[in-house]
């Protein structure tokens, strides 16, 4: 194993750039969907042909204002998780960063996705659900090293290096030395 990991600077930085412009194209698709079963309701809908006509000239759509209310939902539902977690009141933590993943999850935003799954691996670090939170880290860091996502790979795999730190180091299926190596070249790059 290698000490001083190398980072592939195209992969985190054109090669990302180039993977999130086709997933926003995706998710603006999917936003656009009228047969959403997440973003769509009669009555929801109804509200929202009311602001457009309210608005009209502003340039607002339905579909615009369906996938600005499910983004705005879904941020503050992480961020409203994190700070939860900050504040050890995991039981509430949880459904709130259940909600930024069904809601990122529906709607592709991978790149957001994978700050949901880090989040809820990290609460579950804290709560000492480790076969969750290790099934969730690995998968973040694999989906955003896939994506290119540095930071987000870099905060799976301090996640990671937590819980297996908490266990002796037993849990870890690659070397501990590789982890650790991965985790500070991403920090380095970042």
């Amino acid at each position: 194993h290698q000490l001083h990991e190398r980072v592939d600077v195209e992969h985190y930085t054109t090669g990302y750039r180039r993977r999130l412009k086709a997933i926003a194209e995706e998710v603006t698709r999917r936003a656009a969907d009228p047969d959403s079963p997440l973003l769509s309701h009669p009555d929801f809908d109804a509200m929202l042909r009311i602001l457009v006509a309210e608005r009209s000239g502003h340039g607002l759509t339905v579909e615009g204002l369906r996938y600005g209310f499910a983004q705005v939902t879904a941020t503050q539902s992480l961020a409203e998780g994190e700070r939860l977690i900050v504040d050890r009141r995991y039981a509430d933590a949880e459904p709130r960063l259940r909600m930024a993943e069904l809601i990122w999850q529906h709607l592709g935003a991978q790149p957001e996705l994978l700050k949901a799954w880090a989040a809820l691996g990290g609460l579950h670090v804290m709560t000492g659900q480790t076969d969750r939170a290790r099934t969730l880290l690995e998968q973040a860091r694999q989906e955003a090293h896939r994506l290119g996502d540095a930071q987000t790979e870099a905060n799976a795999l301090i996640g990671l290096c937590s819980l297996a730190a908490a266990d002796g180091w037993s849990s870890l299926e690659r070397n501990s030395l590789e982890l650790l190596a991965e985790a500070r070249a991403l920090l380095t790059f970042i």
